[in-house]
């Protein structure tokens, strides 16, 4: 059990670091929760979830969110790969 645990809070945290960078990079790009969700074509509570850390995004979902703000899926992800 304690392995399930470890495991959801490192799945927790990497979820946390990759919303806040989703927000931090449309924010830069002045655009709302609301215009971000029509560019992806996904609800806006499903831009909620994925801003929040609730949602394990698909790779579908990372094209369309990268598509979005006008970058690559490698920029989007980058620096997640274990040092």
């Amino acid at each position: 059990m304690a392995l399930k645990d470890k495991e959801n809070r490192e799945k927790a945290k990497i979820l946390k670091k990759l919303s806040e960078h989703i927000v931090k990079l449309r924010k830069e790009q002045g655009i709302t929760s609301a215009e971000f969700a029509r560019r992806c074509d996904m609800e806006r509570s499903n831009i909620v979830r994925i801003e929040t850390g609730r949602a394990n995004l698909t790779f579908y979902n990372l094209l369309r969110i990268a598509k979005a703000l006008k970058i690559s899926v490698s920029e989007l992800i980058k620096d997640f790969d274990e040092k």
